[in-house]
């Protein structure tokens, strides 16, 4: 989650994760800002990781980096592709501890070495609510999940869906993403 936090900040300056500039923070948001922190499963991390690793080599490169930005960037109405790179490039310096110019897997964890934060998992829910409703329907995760590079029909969509709406009325709320983001993770501390 960091990482996606991280990458999605750094391509839209203007963009807070955790600070709803457009309206404020709604009781449940409230709840789940910075009160736990929970340890990042390490294989669901590897398969992150993998996601970003396009070329299968086994680090992510800048090139990458500017594709995952791209496809997080909410706002593609004009040519971003410098300042992307320019992102990409500055990522690169705080990740990459060996200057090698890519990122191991180790350097990956390193990023979630403190855990995953539950106002982290609120911005990753925020990246897939599109319209900002509050509610990630099946048309919304079809869209996400297209940026993020993944080919799911809007039927396997709606299914998902489905699967992870506990209370049934069509949509995943942040209670629904929140049980099904830390499901395999740990939880660490209160604050």
């Amino acid at each position: 989650m960091k990482i996606l936090n991280f990458l999605f900040s750094q391509s839209n300056r203007t963009w807070r994760p955790f600070i709803k500039t457009s309206r404020c923070l709604s009781q449940k948001d409230r709840l789940v800002s910075d009160l736990k922190v929970f340890e990042p499963n390490r294989e669901e991390m590897k398969k992150v990781f993998e996601k970003f690793d396009t070329d299968s080599d086994g680090k992510i490169s800048v090139e990458e980096l500017v594709r995952v930005l791209k496809a997080l960037d909410k706002d593609d109405s004009a040519p971003k592709a410098e300042v992307h790179k320019r992102e990409a490039e500055k990522m690169m310096d705080v990740v990459d501890k060996n200057h090698d110019g890519f990122i191991d897997f180790d350097g990956f964890m390193d990023v979630h070495r403190k855990g995953v934060m539950s106002c982290e998992i609120l911005g990753a829910f925020r990246m897939f609510d599109i319209d900002g409703n509050g509610r990630i329907g099946a048309n919304e995760l079809f869209k996400a999940l297209g940026r993020l590079g993944e080919n799911c029909t809007l039927e396997e969509c709606q299914r998902m869906v489905r699967a992870l709406d506990s209370d049934g009325d069509g949509y995943v709320d942040i209670d629904e993403f929140m049980a099904m983001m830390t499901r395999t993770m740990k939880l660490v501390e209160y604050f």
